[in-house]
């Protein structure tokens, strides 16, 4: 019987439609849970896509009104069919069927009456079923190459198999669903992360299918077996119990009733079974702490965004470096070296091409369009004219210095810009900043407008527009906020401070507060770079640090070993953060740390 239960283990096909999953990058903005496949054994590379497909698209179909639909990715833990792991498994299952067929000339099913270990075996064939059987052991896969892979990736399949500590590190949930085998290796790496750190025990769920393993590891471990799973039954009681009995499986059951796709994901019983375990899971875990590090792109001085994925990374001709208060520097691009066009592949090599006739791109807009400043003026990196060029090439002023009318603007700088995702943008002059809409249309949306503004506004005057003093760090956020950075050096404080203007015209100094009152409440200095997530939560550098700080009030610490000088910038593709570290002249990537 222990022969038959070794054989068993690893006599398991999977079975399904052949396509290749599709999800991207989870970053440091959106909420994201993974999906992870982890396939049973005897299973080729084709057999565990076909099932993470329809493991996909089931899942699709069934939470296609659900709120979690958004937040699933789907990733893939394989296990080789074991030949490489050492353990004499699938490679001695393959080699004893092999040998059966050429010593043997006998029907399939003599195959598995001899194996069962009915009477009439000869010795070759029981010396072989010995050393599968001696091989076969929850235990033994604790070293298994395989399962290194699935805990740190696999080099050759990143995209697809990018390991569990890299899910973890980018602030993800993770729920494994496992068939069969594929429950030793979920188990095995739970007990690897949680041992590694504790709290990634809280943010990795098990949903165990047709396990041959007696336990699922993880704490909130669910299972789904079928009663007329055989293969499993034939292991009871040194597994899980049967929870679940499909009355059909639409026609596409395989005989033994254990087809990861064919008897459960088609199964009326253990189909709705998996979904809501899965759901479960997800429900109980806590995002998983970020640990995030900069990878060096390319050389370079500016990084721009745009909403294809593709990064528009600014050369540099010199630079200027200016102090800033509370210690070090900020450096401007000059002019004058070119624009590089960098398109990240995940079936193929990155492309880097050249942007002819561009000096430098800060911006790019829905449409994608560039947008860049002159800068130079006076030895100083103010801008006195803002251009576009468009996607045909054509390039044309957006916005002048000192242009709208103003009686109370004292100088005629731009101090910086950006474009929101509707296509307006949104200039920060002086003390002021307008807005120039899709249509070219210019508005005075916040700024001084009665006075220098030094000191508490006069009564009836809004701190909007008498408390901005030299706006600067412009952000552009969603759907009609936006963001930027005042001085409020008369004022005791460290630094400048984010006021966050909403859609009905309330200001707010983030990351809490009302403003007014006044004098604010100074929250945290801003003299470094920031960005902003699509839901209004702030990704601000501080120090060597990036940190976001949420709507709901909690601080999380995305990245470390960062230059806080340097200019951020959010991507919405693939949800991640580029900065150009102006002191050391690089572009970078927020990447998860692999460890």
């Amino acid at each position: 019987m222990k022969m038959f239960r070794s054989l068993i283990l690893f006599a398991l096909l999977l079975l399904s439609i052949h396509a290749l999953p599709t999800h991207a990058e989870a970053g440091v903005c959106q909420s994201k849970s993974a999906i992870v496949f982890s396939n049973g054994m005897y299973n080729d590379k084709k057999a565990a896509d076909d099932s993470l497909v329809k493991l996909e698209i089931t899942i699709r179909g069934y939470f296609q009104a659900s709120q979690y639909l958004s937040e699933f990715e789907f990733y893939l833990a394989y296990a080789d069919n074991g030949g490489a792991a050492g353990l004499g498994s699938l490679s001695g299952l393959a080699q004893l069927h092999e040998a059966f067929v050429q010593k043997q000339a006998a029907t399939y099913a003599m195959f598995w009456r001899w194996a069962g270990g009915l009477p009439g075996a000869p010795a070759w064939f029981s010396t072989l079923m010995q050393d599968i059987a001696v091989a076969t052991n929850a235990t033994a896969y604790v070293n298994d190459p395989d399962l290194q892979k699935q805990l740190s990736g696999d080099p050759a399949n990143l995209q697809q198999q990018p390991g569990y500590k890299a899910l973890l590190n980018k602030g993800m949930r993770v729920v494994i669903v496992a068939h069969s085998q594929g429950n030793f290796y979920a188990n095995r790496a739970y007990d690897a992360l949680a041992a590694q750190k504790p709290e990634w025990g809280n943010s990795v769920g098990i949903v165990a299918v047709a396990s041959p393993d007696i336990r699922v590891a993880s704490i909130n471990g669910l299972h789904v077996t079928a009663i007329e799973d055989v293969v499993i039954a034939a292991l009871w009681p040194n597994t899980l119990t049967a929870n679940a009995t499909n009355t059909t499986t639409g026609g596409n059951a395989d005989t033994w009733g254990h087809d990861f796709v064919g008897s459960y994901l088609n199964g009326n019983s253990t189909r709705p079974l998996i979904m809501n375990y899965i759901l479960a899971s997800r429900q109980q875990l806590q995002p998983s702490p970020y640990n995030m590090e900069p990878q060096v792109i390319m050389s370079g001085m500016g990084v721009a965004a745009a909403p294809d994925g593709s990064i528009y990374i600014s050369l540099s001709a010199g630079s200027s470096c200016t102090p800033v208060r509370g210690g070090g520097t900020v450096c401007v691009l000059i002019p004058g070296g070119g624009v590089k066009k960098l398109v990240y592949k995940t079936d193929g090599p990155s492309t880097i091409t050249s942007v002819p006739g561009v000096p430098q791109v800060e911006h790019v807009g829905p449409d994608g369009s560039l947008y860049y400043g002159d800068s130079g003026m006076n030895g100083f990196s103010y801008a006195t004219n803002i251009f576009r060029v468009s996607p045909q090439g054509q390039t044309g002023v957006v916005y002048s210095a000192g242009s709208f009318p103003n009686p109370y603007r004292l100088y005629p700088y731009i101090y910086d810009f950006d474009v929101a995702s509707d296509g307006g943008v949104y200039i920060a002059e002086d003390a002021f900043i307008y807005r120039v809409g899709p249509a070219g249309a210019i508005s005075h949306v916040a700024g001084r407008s009665l006075g220098l503004g030094r000191g508490a506004p006069p009564t009836g005057v809004s701190a909007l527009d008498w408390g901005i003093n030299t706006a600067s760090n412009l952000k552009a956020g969603f759907n009609g906020n936006f963001f930027f950075a005042i001085g409020v050096r008369d004022i005791q404080s460290g630094g400048d401070t984010i006021i966050h203007v909403d859609l009905t015209g309330n200001v707010w100094m983030l990351p809490s507060g009302w403003y007014p009152p006044w004098p604010p409440q100074i929250s945290h200095s801003v003299d470094e770079g920031y960005d902003i997530c699509p839901n209004g939560d702030i990704l601000n550098a501080i120090g060597g640090s990036l940190l976001r700080y949420s709507n709901s009030g909690i601080t999380s610490q995305i990245a470390t070993g960062v230059n806080a000088n340097s200019v951020f910038e959010w991507s919405g593709k693939d949800d991640t953060v580029y900065y150009a570290d102006p002191l050391s002249g690089t572009v970078n990537k927020l990447v998860p740390s692999p460890n």
